[in-house]
């Protein structure tokens, strides 16, 4: 680290000068004109920013380093902030609090629920260099946040990690939704605000409803060239990782990357419906059960699922209004019983 002369205005009279070092700033050039203030650190104004100052192999005392750290939020709270037009993310996890309530503290359970969010926040606070481009992530709780640059050469890319990622969280029973939108953003290391979020939240919330990443409609051609995993419903276009193509350019992925551990392709679609046929046979809430349907039935469907092993078996619900339904995979009804109590129950069918 290389230290700067700086003026040393300790006292009126006999201004000395002194070695002082940037802690924190790495390798410096000498900086010729600058202005200390006295004190116990002294405060120096660089091209513009407030740093703090220390003298060369003195170590600093808990109040330099809190007058030190006051100088860096004030440079921060005083520095002009813009918004940046960005590719952004938003997804969170479908059913999350019943998903912490289930692991309860079961380590393993727990581990899983770590290792689906880490797969982008184990990222977060950190620059992501994608071919000289920069990728920032931001996580609370099961939300999380990824922007990055329009200009970047890696939008399918970026695609392609949301569907690995919606892919082994499906695995594990864990439902992904999303939105991506091109927006103005703020998103650094410290925070993230802007109307490209709340559009990405809104897409997430209210139009996604189901277990899936969809693309903001109103942004059309700017997204570029949409790679075939991109499917379309109702005028919405999602990331659908739950495709054999997809699965096979899994699997060559990890080929090339000279992975320990491969995927089996046959294995790997016998997990993913187990698991999803656990979910949907859970005595979930209607809402919250069609939405878990919608992804098993595509599953099903795309890799050719015989009916014996798509079949499963539903919890049933006795609602409050006498209102019960019952699936066993084939179909289902639903009817009143005028002779239950008002309270809830769960019984499993027949």
């Amino acid at each position: 680290m290389r230290s700067i002369r700086a003026t040393h205005a300790g006292t009126p009279t006999a201004p000395k000068e002194t070695q002082y070092i940037i802690a924190g700033k790495g390798k410096l050039q000498t900086i010729e004109r600058h202005e200390c203030a006295s004190g116990r650190t002294d405060f120096c104004t660089v091209l513009g920013y407030v740093v703090a100052l220390s003298p060369q192999g003195q170590e600093m005392s808990r109040q330099d380093k809190i007058d030190r750290l006051v100088a860096k939020l004030t440079a921060q709270a005083l520095s002009p902030v813009l918004y940046e037009r960005k590719v952004v993310v938003f997804y969170d996890i479908l059913g999350w609090r019943q998903k912490i309530a289930e692991a309860a503290n079961d380590a393993e359970s727990i581990r899983t629920l770590k290792t689906i969010v880490c797969g982008w926040s184990l990222l977060g606070g950190v620059d992501i260099q994608n071919r000289g481009h920069k990728t920032r992530v931001t996580t609370f709780s099961d939300n999380v946040v990824i922007s990055e640059p329009v200009k970047g050469p890696n939008f399918q890319l970026m695609l392609f990690r949301l569907g690995y990622l919606q892919f082994f969280a499906a695995w594990s029973g864990i439902l992904v939704r999303g939105a991506v939108t091109i927006g103005d953003i703020v998103h650094d290391e410290n925070i993230v605000f802007g109307p490209a979020l709340n559009r990405a939240y809104e897409l997430e919330s209210k139009m996604a409803v189901y277990p899936r990443i969809i693309l903001d409609p109103k942004i059309g051609d700017e997204f570029g060239e949409l790679p075939p995993f991109v499917a379309k419903d109702n005028k919405l276009s999602f990331v659908d990782p739950f495709t054999p193509l997809f699965l096979r350019n899994l699997v060559a992925q990890q080929e090339r990357s000279g992975a320990k551990l491969r995927l089996d392709e046959g294995e790997a679609v016998l997990a993913l419906v187990s698991a999803l046929r656990r979910e949907v046979s859970k005595p979930l809430g209607e809402a919250q059960w069609r939405k878990v349907e919608w992804l098993y039935e595509r599953v099903c469907k795309a890799f050719g699922v015989p009916k014996t092993v798509k079949k499963y078996r539903l919890a049933c619900t006795r609602f409050r209004r006498h209102r019960v339904r019952c699936f066993d995979g084939a179909g289902g009804g639903s009817w009143r019983d005028e002779g239950s109590r008002g309270s809830s129950s769960l019984r499993l069918c027949a």
